[in-house]
């Protein structure tokens, strides 16, 4: 809704833009990371290690019980705009899972290190071999490259139209900002 902000700090935190009034969403487990919105708002998803495994969770936004998502462990990495599926790292591969749970689907046989979903697919990036970004168009299953890396990325950001990709590098002494458009 563009009103709040949520964050981790060891618990997660929903901070109301206007007001600025910070609350707790108590879960009942510690070690969280990477909070995502649910493209409706309904729902918060995030990482958990609390019982020894990464796992993925989600808990209404305005509180309420929590639910696991993964059942056999993984990190999430992204959510599709459509709310129909969450990307996630398990086992050196990235899986695709129903929103609320259920079976997952193999998408890729290697673990990316960022994901960026679009309409039609998704962006990622990978550092071995070699660093670079791909997209993975979900129609036709095919990934194309979009970008070699002359050193690593800490992420990247798709604009509002799908058109435009940026994206940071990182080396010992420099960072540079990218602009790549017409990517697809």
């Amino acid at each position: 809704d563009g009103r709040s902000i949520v964050f981790a700090d060891g618990e997660l935190q929903v901070v109301e833009v206007p007001s600025g009034r910070c609350r707790p969403l108590k879960t009942g487990l510690s070690s969280h990371e990477f909070p995502l919105w649910s493209p409706d708002g309904r729902w918060i998803y995030f990482n958990s290690r609390a019982e020894g495994v990464w796992r993925v969770y989600r808990t209404p936004a305005r509180g309420g019980p929590l639910e696991p998502v993964t059942v056999k462990g993984g990190r999430l990495l992204a959510i599709s705009p459509t709310d129909l599926r969450l990307y996630v790292v398990r086992n050196d591969a990235l899986w695709a899972i129903p929103s609320g749970g259920g079976e997952a689907l193999q998408v890729l046989d290697v673990a990316p290190r960022h994901v960026v979903t679009t309409e039609r697919g998704f962006l990622y990036s990978l550092v071995v071999p070699a660093s670079v970004i791909r997209y993975f168009d979900l129609d036709s299953q095919r990934s194309t490259l979009v970008a070699e890396l002359d050193r690593w990325t800490a992420g990247f950001s798709v604009s509002p139209d799908g058109r435009r990709l940026a994206y940071g590098l990182f080396g010992s002494t420099r960072a540079d900002l990218m602009l790549v458009e017409g990517f697809r």
